[in-house]
């Protein structure tokens, strides 16, 4: 009878247990599970689970969207700007960002016609296109050339004689060149022989005085000239040099006046007219009459003229070479011709022109065996 108690409490607490499993199982196949429609049913796939022949397809796998296949074909669906030279133009791009169209990325290239600065109404100038190189400082126009050249003067310093070739490039013949003026001039070394009279085509002659920084120069109206060497020439101006830059005979004078002639080939020739103190020379004086107030200032002739032919000495024979301008640049092949018997001018006359050029005179050059002919 004592064994009884201890089977009976074993099958008790096996037939609870049995009863709540089987409680357990009813609750859970109490619970509804809520039907979703299969458009929004997502499948299960197994990464591991053998590919179909869909997934190897390549134009399948191309279909698939990303970001940067986004932006190729918006940027292909855009309007083509028009282009020059392969070139986005200024004025395509204005287009497209006036659309809202401009490209997202890539770097723009302006043509030159387009991307070229200019004024606004204002007067500033427009920015630089990207990556365009910055225009050279103190560039100047293709229509608007320098004509001016190097300071030089007749100063005992750098800007003098002595330093003219080393001025500017042009200027080199006046330190190499083997034919330069103003030479002396030597009766004992000249060639002594008959010469051609020099035709002078010399009259009243109306123009204006100009003060160019170096002499006074008188620029003349057409109509004057001479015939030498068998060709003509014609009369463009003249100007003073104080002392006169030729020497005759050890000689220098107190001025010289130069005529300037150029032929239609080109060819240049002058005529030097010697000035010594005497009495007042009444075409000067018309001249002087005329005298600018400043460098670079012009003043016409007086109403009358100047009577260029009054000038000449009755007696015309003359000394002639080949040489070269007096000042830079110091061309050389001009044809010399020296009259022997100089004009008069006053000693005041002499003053007025010193009192603006003191000295305004090259030295006399080599004449390296120069053929010097002196007209008998």
């Amino acid at each position: 009878m004592r064994l009884a108690a201890p089977c009976s409490l074993s099958i008790l607490i096996r037939a609870a247990a049995c009863g709540l499993a089987l409680g357990l199982a009813a609750s859970a196949h109490a619970i509804v599970t809520p039907e979703v429609p299969d458009a929004q049913k997502v499948p299960v796939t197994n990464p591991n689970a053998p590919k179909s022949p869909q997934d190897n397809n390549p134009q399948r796998r191309h279909n698939i969207e990303t970001p940067a296949l986004a932006n190729r074909r918006r940027e292909a669906s855009l309007p083509k700007p028009s282009t020059e030279g392969g070139e986005l133009t200024l004025a395509a791009l204005q287009e497209l960002l006036k659309d809202g169209k401009a490209p997202r990325t890539g770097e723009l290239i302006l043509s030159a016609a387009s991307a070229a600065p200019a004024a606004s109404a204002t007067g500033a100038p427009r920015s630089r296109a990207p990556g365009a190189a910055p225009a050279a400082r103190g560039a100047a126009p293709a229509a608007a050339k320098s004509e001016h050249s190097a300071h030089w003067s007749y100063a005992d310093d750098e800007t003098g004689p002595a330093q003219w070739g080393r001025l500017e490039p042009r200027f080199n013949v006046c330190a190499i060149g083997k034919r330069q003026s103003p030479i002396e001039i030597l009766d004992s070394e000249a060639l002594q022989t008959p010469m051609e009279p020099i035709r002078f085509n010399w009259g009243t002659a109306a123009g204006s005085v100009v003060h160019n920084g170096h002499t006074l120069q008188v620029d003349l109206e057409a109509g004057h000239g001479m015939h030498i060497r068998g060709k003509d020439f014609r009369l463009l101006q003249f100007h003073f040099h104080l002392p006169s830059e030729e020497r005759v005979n050890g000689r220098s004078f107190p001025m010289v006046a130069h005529f300037v002639h150029k032929a239609d080939d080109g060819q240049l020739a002058v005529v030097a007219l010697l000035m010594d103190r005497g009495e007042v020379n009444p075409q000067i004086a018309r001249v002087w009459s005329s005298i600018p107030l400043d460098k670079g200032d012009r003043v016409r002739l007086p109403t009358e003229g100047i009577d260029l032919a009054a000038l000449l000495p009755t007696d015309q024979r003359y000394y002639q070479f080949i040489g070269s301008l007096t000042t830079p640049p110091c061309t050389e092949g001009v044809i010399w011709n020296v009259l022997k018997v100089p004009a008069t001018v006053s000693a005041q006359q002499i003053d007025t022109f010193a009192r603006i050029f003191p000295m305004n005179a090259r030295p006399v050059q080599p004449v390296n065996g120069r053929i010097v002919k002196s007209a008998q």
